[in-house]
């Protein structure tokens, strides 16, 4: 089987890019591992991957009996639910598949709980993958009004951190880093990019321990809240909020263009949002979704006195969500005053500076 496996994702791949070069297939990582251990599809024909057919149910137990009444059939009864989708990903990404995802809230089944539905779309967020498809009902009209506010909600921002993914499907192609790497400590914790921590929830429960590796670490939907690293927390994560915590001196860029996720507003529209959590010093290599090739570097060194970040490369049209604990006292962009209430603004309850200029050529901001 392995020789017919390689030949019908080979050949279908090869068939679709002849036809259109921008072609992907969506491929099986894996497909219960006992049987395939080194994976289901080649990696040379794997650019997407999906991982099925799941049950619509929490993590199951042995003793867990979810079968439903009158289904006999393997595709509607599926396998195990949420647990099983979460290992097949992370036995994914260790193999090396690099953009993976599931069904969310799984595949098989007549009902999806409504909890469930929410979580899982919360944990597809944060997958190269995210692929709302299966049975039951997913009209999100015909769900609750919840269901549809969160879920609405997390779309957009699985949407807006496309630009943060496609770095790592470039590194990953060029023999680099993949999206997601599963740490050691954690269940089912992963590494999604360098920069952001994930613990997806997986019983239906809104308190969780979430270990945190050595560093600092913030809370993504409060970057307020402060954790030291090296350390196990408990933590209550509401309905419209998930276990992603963002290590300090990450750059996340952005592509927003709505109010829904909380991280912008349509004024973001046609620009690239970096969010800055500055430590001592980093950069991130921006590259352009129409010219893979093309990238743009931001860099930034962090002093006692000041915070330089300078934007080099390709023309880039950006807006600047900096983490900063204090108004600064003076901002400069390539030696040019910036003017209050005009080129930037200071958020003193959510402690966020805001850079906004209509400039997008290579740059170097300075501030005080």
């Amino acid at each position: 089987t392995r020789k017919y496996m390689d030949m019908y994702y080979r050949e279908e791949y090869k068939h679709g890019l002849s036809q259109n070069p921008e072609f992907v297939t969506l491929s099986r990582s894996i497909d219960r591992k006992s049987l395939h251990p080194e994976g289901f599809a080649p990696f040379d024909a794997a650019p997407v991957n999906w991982v099925g057919d799941q049950k619509h149910t929490w993590e199951e137990t042995e003793t867990t009996n979810t079968k439903e009444a009158g289904s006999d059939d393997l595709v509607m009864e599926g396998e195990k639910g949420i647990g099983m989708a979460l290992t097949h990903i992370m036995q994914s990404a260790e193999l090396g598949y690099n953009i993976i995802g599931s069904d969310i809230a799984g595949f098989s089944g007549n009902t999806i709980p409504p909890r469930l539905y929410m979580r899982w779309t919360q944990f597809s967020t944060f997958c190269g993958l995210f692929m709302n498809g299966g049975h039951a009902e997913r009209r999100l009209w015909k769900r609750t009004k919840q269901e549809l506010e969160v879920i609405r909600k997390f779309s957009w921002l699985h949407n807006e951190l496309v630009p943060y993914m496609y770095h790592y499907v470039v590194t990953a192609h060029n023999g680099g880093r993949i999206l997601q790497t599963p740490l050691s400590k954690g269940k089912y914790q992963y590494m999604f990019g360098d920069d952001l921590l994930v613990a997806p929830i997986y019983v239906d429960s809104q308190n969780k321990d979430v270990y945190l590796p050595k560093g600092k670490w913030r809370y993504f939907f409060n970057d307020k809240e402060v954790f030291e690293g090296k350390q196990k927390i408990n933590k209550d994560f509401l309905l419209d909020e998930f276990p992603v915590f963002v290590k300090e001196g990450a750059i996340i860029p952005m592509n927003i263009e709505r109010d829904y996720s909380g991280f912008g507003t349509e004024e973001n529209m046609g620009k690239i949002t970096f969010v800055i959590y500055p430590d001592k010093e980093n950069s991130f290599d921006f590259y352009h979704l129409d010219k893979p090739d093309v990238k743009t570097t931001l860099s930034y060194k962090r002093t006692e006195t000041e915070l330089i970040i300078d934007i080099k490369g390709s023309e880039l049209a950006h807006i600047l969500n900096i983490h900063l604990s204090e108004k600064p006292n003076s901002i400069s962009k390539s030696g040019k005053e910036l003017q209050e209430g005009i080129d930037w603004f200071y958020d003193t309850a959510k402690q966020k500076l805001n850079i906004k200029t209509e400039d997008s050529q290579n740059c170097k901001y300075i501030i005080k």
